[in-house]
């Protein structure tokens, strides 16, 4: 999801709604929680590979690594955490 998609959806909501993310610590069992920050970052766009640890099956998916401003290749990406 891009930006732009993400501000047309929060402006459908309701402005004092509370805005929250899932949580990726592990004592937290990726509980919903109150989102403190917003940062911007830069980083790249690859596909990788995986293999699923319970059947073995292989697949792709896009993922993102953060990295530096100005590297070829590089976007600006928004992460929201807790």
């Amino acid at each position: 999801m891009f930006v732009k998609d993400l501000i047309e959806k929060l402006q459908k909501c309701d402005p004092d709604a509370i805005v929250v993310c899932s949580s990726d610590n592990f004592e937290l069992n990726s509980a919903r929680v109150e989102a403190e920050r917003i940062h911007e970052r830069y980083g790249k766009k690859f596909m990788e590979n995986f293999r699923d640890a319970f059947d073995y099956t292989d697949y792709s998916t896009e993922v993102i690594r953060y990295g530096k401003e100005g590297e070829e290749g590089s976007i600006k990406i928004v992460s929201i955490t807790e």
